[in-house]
């Protein structure tokens, strides 16, 4: 029993790596691994490649210490750098929720990215074999899942992760174990039903074939290899999009330009989005159809917690927030001379004020205001907005909630609470930044005492650009 050739004829099939790169092998110490670190070995010379190996105790056994140190020490015997690591999976698990193998693999993968990186590695490569392809695809079948679930797992995954043995049947890693005489680290957990997995792979499956297909697990991975084509073109004509309209400053996407896309396009760039934002967590097909049905009939204003992140939609765009990101607004209030200039952090902006003999109009713009500056006092006040405030817009016959006035101006809820207020001592707003001046401020045909007050942010000042009229 020799896998080399069919090996080989995945890695050229679908370029997973080529002769002289470097490559993190993660070893746990199972058939799978150990056939996948030994196939490996035997094409190291002749390849050129230069091989480092990952490995982590989860510590849920008494015994996966010392199998650690056995891994590391044979890695090392072959001269070659073993990364080995030890995490908590069970004290991880109490502070993130989720499944213990959910967590467990999350760690894995976050811990070999960052690996790979320290490392410069060109490939990340995972045991999954033919059979782990079958169950993916039913038990996401099983949730309930699109194209991309039905897919399975990838031969190239993200990032540098590839597959390389996803032709290759678990019967037949075994054989050749025996006939390679590799030692086995078998983790008794891969036999416990507890796990939804070992349910599907000990219970049902082996039910599915008596009853059913006796070769159920050879059509699932069939299928999973013929969607995979059609799933991988969508996907990355999604991310094409993705990018294209991606507001990185604001986590945002355009509201009329989702809804003119295909359902199952809008579908993958909402995921995108979704992992752009929590890259750790899992999506389900179910997530998406929320998403979706936000986007198209939720009113302006609602929000949707979805796994690590929340997404809001506003006037115009689809807004997406890291689920951390939900705090209480920041109380802030600091004063200004005239003329003088003052630094909001909380708000990131820098407000100046100067007293000029002549009014530029065209110079003027949403960010740079022109007012009387008898009616403003000697210094005025840049602060948070506060409940009841009240505003006269420029243009308006009278005053009106501040609250309203948003509304009215179809701004987004979360971006109120960064817009800061221009208010004189007294208490009237002079001006909604980087929206609005205040009626009761214009500068009439009399006026001779005028002050023209502008608006930065502190990172445009930084990367010497101006501050954009639509910023807010």
């Amino acid at each position: 029993m020799d896998l080399l050739p069919t090996f080989l004829d995945t890695v050229k099939k679908y370029a997973l790596f080529s002769p002289g790169q470097k490559i993190l092998v993660s070893l746990s110490g199972g058939a799978d691994s150990l056939t996948l670190f030994h196939l490996f070995l035997r094409i190291k010379e002749d390849w050129g490649l230069e091989i480092e190996v990952f490995h982590l105790d989860h510590k849920l056994r008494p015994e996966s210490s010392e199998q650690a140190e056995r891994i590391s020490q044979m890695v090392k015997d072959k001269g070659l750098i073993c990364h080995s690591f030890g995490a908590e999976i069970k004290e991880l698990q109490r502070e993130r929720g989720g499944s213990l193998q959910e967590v467990a693999r999350n760690e894995r993968l976050k811990l070999l990215e960052k690996t790979g990186i320290e490392r410069s590695v060109d490939r990340i490569a995972l045991g999954h074999q033919a059979n782990d392809q079958a169950e993916t695809l039913l038990l996401n079948l099983i949730r309930g899942t699109g194209t991309g679930g039905l897919a399975g797992i990838p031969y190239k995954g993200k990032g540098k992760i590839i597959h390389p043995l996803l032709d290759v049947w678990r019967k037949d890693i075994e054989k050749y174990c025996q006939v390679w005489g590799l030692e086995i680290m078998e983790d008794p957990s891969n036999y416990s039903s507890q796990y939804r997995r070992n349910q599907l792979r000990l219970e049902v499956i082996p039910w599915l074939e008596k009853e059913f297909n006796p070769k159920l697990q050879e059509s699932l991975w069939r299928t999973a290899k013929n969607l995979q084509e059609d799933s991988f073109f969508l996907e990355e004509m999604a991310l094409k999009e993705l990018e294209k309209k991606w507001k990185s400053r604001e986590e945002s996407l355009e509201l009329k330009w989702l809804l003119e896309l295909p359902v199952s396009l809008r579908k993958r760039v909402l995921l995108g989005a979704c992992r752009k934002i929590s890259p750790g967590k899992s999506f389900y097909f179910e997530h998406l159809d929320l998403l979706d049905a936000l986007l198209r009939i939720g009113q302006t204003g609602s929000r949707l917690d979805l796994p690590g992140v929340t997404v809001e939609k506003g006037y115009r765009k689809l807004y997406f927030f890291a689920a951390k990101k939900s705090e209480p607004e920041e109380d802030y209030c600091y004063y200004m001379p005239i003329p003088g200039k003052v630094t909001v952090p909380e708000a990131g902006v820098i407000i100046t004020a100067e007293r000029v003999e002549k009014a530029r109009w065209e110079q003027l713009d949403k960010n740079k205001i022109i007012v009387d500056g008898d009616k403003l006092g000697q210094k005025l006040m840049v602060r948070s907005r506060r409940p009841g405030d009240r505003f006269w817009p420029f243009g308006s016959p009278g005053q009106k909630k501040l609250k309203d006035f948003f509304i009215d101006s179809k701004i987004d809820r979360w971006k109120r609470r960064k817009i800061p207020l221009l208010v004189s001592t007294e208490g009237s707003i002079v001006w909604v930044i980087g929206c609005r001046v205040s009626e009761k401020y214009r500068v009439e045909a009399e006026t001779k005492n005028l002050v023209e007050i502008k608006c930065e942010r502190l990172e445009d000042r930084e990367n010497g650009s101006r501050f954009k009229e639509n910023s807010y």
